[in-house]
């Protein structure tokens, strides 16, 4: 297997105009390489980059070759969310480009996937058609012979809080901590790991949680995460339960082999549960979640969640589909 990378300006922050340069350079670049390469016999190519998916339809046509989209984030969709709603409109203007962008490339796609139905839903509405027999979704995880869950050691009684700018105190996502912890004897060890980019809240929130009445009453003391953990790998490895609201921390924790519980909105819920909505070792908490219900969930042992490897399954019937109708 070969890898052809391709340069790019870069950005430092998903925010930062320059995205929208790289993204343009990377998609020229692709046009430009993909010429010089045998003929494939399928196209998988992930969104973002817009232009990269634009640019990877129009190939596909040119040769006769099936273009699958992997949609992996709601582009240019997600940008109306950091605008007040009485901008919207106006951004959406600014954006026209991109919105007819990706109607041009879910409407020309051979096939849609994702990594939940939330998301595949909203190509489609771009695609302007019903789902057909191969837009599939593919929950993120690893293949069931490599996966570690096949081997759980036994871990201490630590619970591991990964902090984020959510976790404002006296916030929903905040209180709804605080009953998880309420939940927790004084056998468990509780951890906190800050993130880089929000020290600024940092002391605040940790103070917020040492000096509750009822932890304090049950001599549970949060502390921060030592250098001993110093990736957040080999932190996930050290517990048994981790707390977290972003859907990308539960999904590293629950590849992991650990008991996920997840603090979020009902927009990110809903999709995070698309992804995990068999699985024994993830829970939703907001602050009218039961402490009873909790208390359960963090102490029952993790169990093995299978993961099925679809994936080759699919990629193998469209190529056998292509050939079909040849």
């Amino acid at each position: 297997m070969k890898f052809r990378l391709l340069h790019g300006p870069g950005y430092n922050s998903n925010k930062n105009p320059r995205r929208f340069l790289h993204q343009r350079a990377i998609g020229r670049a692709f046009a430009h390489e993909a010429v010089n390469f045998p003929v494939p016999d399928i196209i998988f190519c992930g969104l973002p980059l817009p232009e990269l998916a634009e640019q990877a339809i129009i190939y596909g046509h040119k040769y006769d070759v099936p273009a699958i989209i992997d949609v992996r984030d709601q582009w240019p969709d997600i940008y109306l969310t950091m605008v007040p709603s009485s901008l919207q409109r106006f951004a959406r203007l600014l954006l026209s480009t991109e919105f007819r962008r990706m109607e041009r490339v879910f409407q020309s796609a051979s096939a849609i996937v994702s990594i939940s139905e939330t998301y595949l839903n909203w190509a489609l509405k771009y695609a302007g058609r019903a789902r057909c027999s191969m837009d599939r979704v593919f929950a993120l995880g690893h293949n069931a012979p490599n996966c570690i869950r096949h081997s759980f050691q036994p871990r201490p009684k630590r619970l591991l809080i990964v902090h984020n700018v959510q976790f404002i105190v006296g916030s929903a996502t905040f209180n709804s901590l605080l009953k998880v912890l309420h939940s927790l004897d004084s056998s468990w060890e509780v951890l906190v790991r800050p993130h880089p980019l929000n020290r600024q809240t940092w002391s605040g929130f940790l103070e917020a949680i040492n000096t509750d009445i009822y932890l304090v009453n049950l001599g549970i003391l949060a502390q921060e995460e030592t250098q001993e953990h110093a990736s957040l790998e080999a932190a996930l490895e050290k517990s048994r339960v981790v707390v977290g609201s972003s859907s990308m921390t539960v999904i590293e924790a629950w590849i992991a082999g650990c008991k996920c519980i997840y603090l979020g909105g009902t927009v990110i819920r809903s999709t995070l549960l698309d992804r995990f909505s068999d699985s024994q070792n993830v829970i939703y908490v907001d602050t009218n979640t039961e402490t009873r219900m909790i208390n359960g969930f963090i102490n029952e042992p993790a169990v093995l969640d299978p993961v099925e490897d679809e994936f080759v399954e699919y990629i193998s019937n469209m190529h056998l589909n292509q050939q079909v109708n040849h």
